[in-house]
């Protein structure tokens, strides 16, 4: 097992360093330091140590780290030192995982008149912890030789205490050691002080293992920094052997001979034989500075020497330029150069070669253009129900799919990269069984047994499916020949519910139109998770009868999206229905597809005698009209699905694409994957320039994945329609086309705001109905408001009376603005006009508005402005509705309700609609102008729309997406147009467990039941910071975004419950925010309770998202048991985010299922009680 199959490459911390040393002292080798003093020197350093296959440590003394910043910048107060050693990290972050490396960064011999620079790193080292959960550096040094031990202990103690919880080493040098190191000068000490004593040893392993094990120990053993003549240094590190027994003999350990990490300083100039034996009792890692500063000097020097005609000046005498001599591109290389064998030397001194092959593509020989076959099951002895032609019935209304003329026998989906036997098929015959229903009160049903020649060497399965009634949950068994099984738990979307498949790319799908209609109907391929190290004997499938699923509860809306206002917001749950019943939720499956593990990648044996192989199948390419997230220009992005098909890991994936025909196409943002589990799926996102024509003619295109070390996996060609950019059209064909942004995806976390004139009365009755719908509630004399308004402002006070009493007098944009970011949120959406029609910007086509009006402010200007001015991160949304309940020419049929003019509900009388001026077309005059003023004044990146109704949407919203395209700008509207064109769904105070396949966005308030302030909610009804929270974690984890409303008061304060709500937030997040912003929802959807999952980008690490206490089980000592199939290997480590504790844990088959699970064993009780509200856990892989 080499290092890279324990630690990742890349910068390691925590206890991946603790791996890393253990494993280099297990192994009998070190790890050369290398003090660095600029980019040149560290990538001297990483490239020398990559070349040899070698973990290296990169370190920055203090006088190294001043010359990083630059000798132009004062050093007083080690401001200098601190900066150019935060700077040093920080490029070496950016850089380190592209060397395929495990990488330390190190700070080196900080004495104690160097404090403020040890504390200025500490403090970066905390800041960075907090943004990313790792520290910037992974180690620092103490060099307190020159003070008391009791000094140096106690110094050393007081920030150990600081380093522990982020995962920092500490380093400490006890004893002295001679000669002068940047910093500290030790020229003159006394030889006997050269040599630290076995009982200082143990004083301190004692005292720091009371913190922590992250630390090392500089002993002294009369080593010398700097070269010295032979003889005059007189070294025994034999004595490293006499501390390490000690050290062992106290703690009683007779099996751990080597407790303590050993560091050697003053290696330079060293016998090989005094360098194998200090690496034999226990050192880990030696300091190289002075050899490869003479290195690099020498490199220079002969360059110099070999070139020096050419050096003296700009020309040479015969006239032609010397540029390419003098360029410091060139010298400098060369003294990297001659840097690079030194420290490959100073490697091989330390055996530190060769030591980080991943075992899992060692020895790989060949790799194959072909994909793994396909293999199409025949389900035809399940069969049991027909969806498909004249007198199928899919779903109790009549309704099926209509055939197409000579249905092939194969249906392809995904541009040819994956296929299913067609159960439409011409040559099948009619009336006969095309899908097996499986209904949500049966037990599970077989859907298909394998034979031994099938079964053997599968590695994926895709099962094409459709629900009727859904989305529907449902579970696939896949049942193995030595009794255990797997479960992927998938949601099923609706064979009609799903509009604009465009824009769904969580799974791929195809379409057959519906009878009676002139919709079409989807049929969607969705993965299964399978153990491709085991063979399958048989598949089943079931609903869950405890996860029976509907469509989320929502208002009713017609053809085009419109809320029927008389409808309830919420459903009523029906009885569970009866088997057989055609109005049940039902799931349709209609065809299998198993892919092989034909081996690509032929590779070495593994130690146990087994053969393992590598298989990688891409099973999806798609283009998008989503952009990358790229401020200078729109890069369109291509969506590739990979699936590991095979038994072993796949790490460090890089995938690129160019054209073999048709306009040019390059990669600019190649698709990167950090690993890949066996049997596991994963899309990535590749951003590419297209060079040509802006038409979607079909290009091919060469696909090509390979590993960091240039290892193909995979070469393939597809063929797909591109368009650099597209101009928009005012038509629903073109519009449909339009996507949900990059951002918009990766944002996530928003804030709704409303205020208004309703924000005046502030009242609804609690729980039960909005407050911003005062006017229209006032009006009916059966709502609750019809009396608390005649009660509070009598019968002859109008809504209009309000304008004069709303006082924002302490409205501050930046006041909320800095409560938006605090909380985290990446997004905000500010009501800019609501259903009362008093426009809160300035309208030219009105003069019902705050700025014609009192207060004569424009409140949507001065938080969009105060936002690009101050808060320039955040995304910036507009609200509008569509419709004006009492607008005196608005009528629209299918709200019969909502017309003006508006009237007194006590007297039936008809009153001014304050403020408008007169108009005959609705839409035209004042719905489309106001769109447009909104979009050109303010450019928002979202525009929100509210009712529907009618409208004009498919004018302005060509002219949105046309200016955003021109301007370099990705943004989004939602579905409440009327258009029926739209990037994602809405669901208003609704939960659910079936999302939709598309992009949506959750929106609640933390008032139980209203998005404006009801000054009538106690604050005890408000949501509390825990299910905010577990919202925002649910939302997340299921694809979608969260967008949280809070309601300010009329003079523009924010109810301080609500500012604590977004506190909470905020702080939970800084903590554990990696989990969702940095992550991506996970494949396979949760089957566990109180349970989530996120991939992190590129799928860098794991989490578990826990917001359910019980879920722990506290009869096996706070142990998590999963059943959802986890992407984790031997070497995969768990922690708590926050938490440097790594969690053992395991997997088991249970004895009556049959099902693995996943179980973290003994959680800390201690860290339980540490979290709030959810506990969030980090699975490196």
């Amino acid at each position: 097992m080499g290092i890279l199959d324990i630690v990742p490459a890349g910068v390691v911390v925590g206890d991946d360093l603790r791996k890393l040393f253990e494993y280099a002292r297990e192994h009998k080798f070190a790890i050369p330091a290398i003090n660095c003093t600029s980019t040149s020197t560290i990538n001297a350093a990483l490239e020398a140590a990559r070349d040899i296959k070698s973990p290296i440590i990169i370190q920055f003394s203090n006088g190294g780290a001043a010359y990083f910043a630059g000798k132009g910048l004062s050093n007083k107060n080690q401001e200098a030192s601190i900066i150019g050693a935060v700077a040093g990290a920080q490029y070496v972050r950016a850089v380190a995982k592209a060397y395929g490396i495990p990488v330390v960064i190190h700070s080196d011999h900080c004495a104690k008149k160097l404090l403020p620079w040890f504390d200025g790193m500490i403090a970066a080292d905390e800041a960075y912890f907090k943004a990313n959960g790792v520290p910037l550096f992974s180690s620092h040094m103490l060099d307190l030789s020159e003070e008391s031990k009791e000094e140096n202990i106690e110094i050393c103690l007081k920030y150990l205490e600081r380093m522990a919880p982020m995962g920092c080493l500490l380093e400490m040098e006890i004893g002295i050691t001679g000669g002068e190191e940047d910093g500290v000068n030790n020229e003159d000490v006394d030889n006997a002080s050269l040599y630290t004593q076995p009982e200082d040893i143990w004083e301190i392993f004692e005292a720091f293992s009371k913190i922590t094990d992250l630390f090392s120990i500089a002993a002294a053993f009369g080593n010398v920094h700097g070269v010295y003549a032979p003889g005059n240094v007189r070294l025994h590190p034999e004595l490293l052997g006499d501390h390490q027994a000690h050290v062992s003999k106290m703690l009683g350990n007779g099996e751990q001979t080597k407790p303590v990490f050993f560091v050697f300083h003053g290696g330079s100039g060293s016998t090989e034989q005094d360098i194998a034996t200090a690496v034999n009792h226990g050192v880990v890692k030696m300091n190289v500075d002075t050899d490869t500063q003479w290195a690099y000097w020498i490199g220079l020097k002969n360059y110099y020497e070999d070139n020096k005609e050419r050096l003296q000046d700009q020309v040479s005498p015969d006239g032609k330029p010397n540029k390419k001599f003098y360029d410091p591109r060139v010298f400098i290389r060369e003294s990297e150069k001659t840097m690079i064998k030194r420290v490959q030397q100073a490697c091989a001194d330390l055996g530190n070669v060769d030591r980080f092959i991943y075992l899992s593509l060692y020895n790989v020989v060949e790799a194959t253009n072909s994909p793994s076959p396909m293999v199409h099951l025949d389900l035809a002895t399940h069969l049991n129900h027909r969806a498909f032609g004249d007198g199928a019935d899919v779903d109790g209304f009549g309704q099926h799919y209509l055939p197409k003329h000579n249905e092939p026998n194969t249906l392809v989906v995904s541009g040819d990269l994956l296929s299913f036997a067609n159960p439409f098929s011409s040559d099948k015959g009619a009336n006969t069984f095309d899908n097996i229903c499986i209904q949500d009160n049966d037990k599970p049903h077989t859907v298909y047994e394998f034979s031994n020649s099938t079964a053997s060497s599968l590695g994926g399965l895709y099962i094409l499916v459709s629900s009727s009634h859904g989305p529907v949950i449902a579970n696939v068994k896949v049942i193995y020949q030595d009794s255990s099984s797997s479960v992927s738990q998938i949601v099923v979307p609706d064979w009609q519910q799903e509009k604009d498949l465009n824009q769904v790319e969580k799974w791929d799908w195809l379409t057959r139109p519906i009878s009676n209609s002139n919709t079409l109907g989807g049929l969607y391929s969705i993965p299964v998770y399978l153990d491709p190290a085991r063979t399958v004997i048989s598949i089943e499938m079931a609903i869950p009868s405890q996860l029976q699923s509907s469509s989320p509860s929502s208002p009713r809306r017609n053809n085009n999206g419109a809320v029927d206002p008389t409808s309830a917001a919420a459903a009523i749950d029906s009885p569970p229905p009866q088997k057989d019943d055609p109005f049940a939720p039902s799931v349709h499956l209609f065809a299998i597809t198993a892919l092989s593990t034909t081996t690509t990648l032929t590779t070495a044996n593994n130690n146990d005698g087994s053969t393992r192989n590598s298989a990688l199948q891409m099973t999806a390419a798609r283009a998008s009209r989503r952009f990358w997230n790229d401020n200078t220009a729109l890069i369109p992005v291509l969506l590739i699905r990979l699936h590991n098909v095979g038994t072993l890991w796949l790490d460090d994936i890089t995938l690129l694409v160019s054209s073999t025909s048709g306009p040019l196409v390059e990669t600019v943002y190649p698709g990167k994957l950090d690993h890949l589990a066996p049997g596991h799926v994963s899309s990535l996102d590749v951003g590419i320039q297209v060079n040509g024509d802006d038409d979607d003619a079909p290009t091919d295109l060469h696909v090509q994945i390979k590993t960091l070390h240039g290892t193909i996996l995979l070469e393939q060609t597809v063929r797909l329609s591109l368009a650099a950019h597209t101009t928009y059209q005012p038509t629903k064909s073109s519009l449909q086309q339009h996507q949900a942004p990059t951002w918009y995806k990766q944002a996530k976390f928003g804030i709704f705001i409303h205020w208004g004139i309703y924000s005046v009365p502030a009242w609804s009755p609690v729980g039960k109905e909005y407050a911003e719908w005062y006017w229209w509630q006032m009006n009916h004399p059966s709502d609750p408001t019809f009396d608390h308004h005649r009660q509070r402002y009598g019968r002859g006070f109008a809504y209009d009376d309000f304008i004069p009493m709303w006082q924002p007098t302490l409205f501050d944009p930046r006041v909320w603005l800095d409560l938006i970011d605090a909380s985290r949120a990446k997004y905000f959406v500010f009501t800019s006009k609501h259903h009362d029609g008093f426009a809160l910007f300035d309208t030219k086509v009105t003069n019902r508005s705050s700025v014609q009006m009192h207060p004569h402010r424009d409140f949507v200007h001065d938080l969009i402005t105060a936002s690009k001015e101050h808060y320039p991160h955040l995304k910036r949304g507009i609200y509008f509705s569509l419709p004006e309940w009492y607008h005196p020419v608005y009528n629209d049929p299918d709200f019969s309700d909502w017309h003006g003019p508006p009237f007194n509900p006590y007297t039936n009388r008809t009153i001014p609609y304050t403020g408008s001026t007169p108009i005959h077309d609705f839409v035209n005059e004042l719905q489309l102008p106001q769109f447009r003023e909104l979009i050109h004044n303010y450019e928002p990146d979202i525009i929100w729309c509210d009712i529907g109704g009618i409208n004009n949407s498919s004018m302005w919203q060509a002219d949105y997406f046309n200016q955003a395209t021109q301007q370099h700008r990705q943004v989004s509207i939602n579905d409440r147009c009327g258009n029926g064109v739209s990037d994602f769904t809405t669901l208003e105070y609704q939960q659910t467990s079936t999302p939709p396949a598309r992009s949506w966005e959750a929106t609640i308030g933390i008032d139980p039941r209203s998005f404006g302030f009801n000054q009538a909610t106690p604050p005890k009804d408000y949501a509390t910071s825990e299910q905010l929270i577990h919202n925002l974690v649910d939302t997340i984890s299921m694809g979608g975004n969260f967008l949280l409303n809070i309601g300010p008061a009329a003079n523009g304060t924010i109810f301080p419950t609500m500012v604590d709500r977004l506190h909470d937030m905020g702080s939970w997040l800084d903590v554990n925010g990696a989990s969702l912003f940095d992550a991506d929802p996970y494949w396979l959807d949760t089957q566990d309770k109180g349970v989530r999952y996120m991939m992190g980008h590129n799928a860098s690490s794991f989490y578990i998202l826990v917001s359910d206490r019980s879920v722990f089980s506290s009869d096996h000592g706070n142990q998590l048991s999963l059943l959802t199939p986890l992407p984790l290997r031997r070497s995969s480590t768990i922690s708590a985010l926050g938490s440097t504790t790594t969690l053992s844990w395991t997997t088991y088959q249970e004895t009556t299922t049959g099902v693995i699970r996943w179980v973290i064993n003994d959680i800390p009780s201690a860290l339980l009680d540490h979290g709030r509200y959810a506990w969030v856990f980090r699975c490196l892989m």
